[in-house]
């Protein structure tokens, strides 16, 4: 999660989320009648998913997609080439439809925590054989969330085959067994995961611990 300047995307919007789609300059232009052109006669599912997302929401956010010739132009990779400026539950939203295209969150009105590089642990194995990060929640965690926060956050990680909650209190938590939380932990496999719990709330996370295959 990167924090952006003070002001608001297009006066507007709290987050900007990038996704690395190198299909997608296909579309262009975005125009309604492009887009359904798409739709009805691309035969490509990753194209067609794409533009069915753009038509039902675009009213909800607003979205650039870098032309193959802007790439090219600009020596730049296909990495973030498309971005959707929107709000919170949005972000969240889209996070989750193309959590395998996710490569960036910025957001205008979250602090940058960095807590990464603090632990970092050299191993012969990663946890469980596939788990980069051990997330660590705050303690008296019931007390530092909202529900609403709760909730999200269950979203996102609980039942997630990505994730891994090692914790019996956090699991009854998060799945509204237990209205309570004193602390624990959960894997994750990769980074971009952190991102999107940042965009949740600060306050859920006290530390994260690295593990780097040796």
């Amino acid at each position: 999660m990167r924090k952006h300047h003070n002001r608001l995307f297009y006066g507007k919007y709290t987050h900007k989320c990038k996704f690395t789609m190198p299909f997608a300059f296909r579309l262009y232009p975005t125009s309604d009648d492009n887009l359904f052109r798409t739709v009805k006669h691309s035969g490509q599912q990753d194209q067609i998913r794409l533009a069915k997302f753009l038509l039902e929401h675009r009213d909800k956010f607003q979205f650039r997609i870098a032309t193959d010739n802007n790439i090219f132009n600009t020596g730049k990779k296909y990495n973030g080439n498309v971005s959707f400026y929107c709000n919170f539950d949005f972000a969240m939203f889209a996070i989750k439809t193309f959590w395998d295209d996710l490569y960036d969150v910025q957001s205008v009105d979250l602090d940058n925590v960095q807590l990464i590089d603090k632990n970092t642990v050299i191993c012969k194995r990663l946890p469980h054989n596939k788990y980069e990060y051990q997330v660590h929640v705050n303690g008296y965690l019931h007390k530092k969330i909202t529900t609403h926060e709760r909730t999200a956050l269950a979203n996102l990680i609980y039942d997630n085959e990505r994730v891994k909650i090692a914790s019996h209190t956090l699991r009854d938590f998060l799945s509204g067994t237990k209205n309570y939380c004193w602390g624990g932990y959960f894997y994750i496999e990769d980074e971009k995961m952190l991102s999107a719990i940042y965009m949740v709330s600060k306050n859920i996370i006290d530390k994260v611990k690295r593990y780097v295959k040796a």
